[in-house]
């Protein structure tokens, strides 16, 4: 919901009209594939007791990364470097910060900022502050962004007021083996690998249609699902 108030693609367009803009991109891509597969399931996959589910993960967003940049020489147009190349330099360059990352959060013991009460004041202020430019760039944002945010706001303060147990994320992220970081540098090896494959035999796939048919409607399911829990569940509870 946070996308809603810095860009308009929450609010619809010709190509992706509302309200299934509510899910392309934000729930699609910023919650399911940023949230849920590079912070939930990254760290699920750190702590398990088996490295191979560190080993799967990686290989698997290294598949899905190759086959979605396909598409990226046809969206980028011939004024952009979209050689196998370029795609490795990219790969390895955004690729390999995420293990530096989480190195930095588990080393650090906090991968949730404490915020004061002084904290908590500036950052509220500062999003009042951005709402009211959006809602003038984009009226319709004075009602859209309001209802969406209540929701999520009211679900995660039902989930506050019943959890007791510790924080669930903050434990994964300060207890796993750094040595599981370094299988994520397998996924820009294997996504660069994947994508000189295609480019060579010239191979456009429309993995972007084929992302949004799969990822927009699971985005709204993953989302519903998550609401549902913060009402139901019950008992010594961490994060949601």
């Amino acid at each position: 919901m946070g996308e809603g108030g810095l860009v308009t693609t929450l609010y619809g367009s010709p190509d992706n009209p509302f309200p299934i803009s509510i899910s392309w991109t934000g729930l699609a891509w910023h919650a399911l594939l940023t949230i849920g597969v590079g912070w939930y399931a990254t760290l699920t996959a750190f702590v398990s007791p088996n490295w191979k589910r560190s080993f799967t993960l990686s290989l698997s967003i290294g598949l899905v990364w190759g086959l979605w940049g396909v598409f990226w020489p046809s969206e980028l147009g011939s004024t952009c470097d979209t050689s196998p190349t370029a795609f490795l330099l990219h790969s390895i360059c955004f690729g390999g910060l995420l293990p530096l990352a989480w190195l930095g959060i588990r080393y650090s013991g906090q991968a949730v900022q404490q915020w004061g009460n002084k904290s908590w004041w500036a950052m509220v202020a500062l999003v009042v502050l951005i709402i009211a430019i959006r809602i003038i760039a984009t009226p319709e944002a004075a009602w859209i962004l309001p209802v969406l945010v209540g929701i999520v706001f009211i679900a995660l303060s039902h989930w506050r007021k019943r959890s007791t147990g510790p924080d669930s994320i903050l434990l994964m992220a300060t207890g796993f083996p750094k040595g599981r970081v370094l299988w994520f540098l397998l996924a820009p090896l294997v996504s660069s690998a994947s994508y000189a494959c295609l480019w060579h035999v010239d191979q456009k796939l429309p993995t972007n249609v084929l992302l949004f048919l799969i990822t927009t409607p699971l985005g709204f399911i993953v989302f519903g699902w998550c609401l549902w829990k913060c009402w139901t569940l019950k008992g010594n509870l961490g994060n949601p």
